[in-house]
């Protein structure tokens, strides 16, 4: 059952059995044995992974009070076939520090280069159709 306490909710003797119903079809469109799959590396959803860099940290001032500039750096997530980390083209979150390009981006940002932004997905497009609510801009 659910009883209140102060506002929030507790669960008190409720057992949670999860399931997945691999014969749902969500439209037809991305969804392989009831998993829905959208953009990001696999396991992290892209807003996730960037909403704060290209939107919020730029922004709203609330979070970014410094005001530090902010560079955006994605890359392709292009795995080798023969190592099961995804090699120096990984681009998934836990395989990124092995990405080639990334690590040459970090070695010119360190000897004092300039980076511009660099995208690859439509990421932009969907952190300007976010809306934050007031309290947190």
């Amino acid at each position: 059952g659910v009883r209140q306490s102060g506002g929030d909710e507790e669960w008190a003797g409720a057992e949670v059995v999860w399931r997945i119903d691999t014969g749902c079809v969500y439209g037809g469109v991305n969804c392989t044995n009831g998993m829905l799959k959208g953009h990001g590396d696999g396991t992290v959803p892209i807003l996730s992974l960037a909403f704060m860099c290209v939107r919020a940290w730029r922004d709203y001032k609330h979070w970014n009070p410094s005001g530090v500039r902010v560079r955006v750096r994605e890359y392709a997530h292009m795995p080798a076939s023969w190592d099961f980390r995804g090699g120096e083209t990984s681009g998934d979150h836990v395989d990124i520090m092995g990405n080639r390009e990334m690590i040459s981006d970090v070695l010119q940002i360190a000897a004092g280069a300039e980076m511009e932004d660099k995208f690859v997905s439509d990421v932009r497009a969907m952190s300007r159709r976010v809306k934050l609510p007031a309290s947190v801009r």
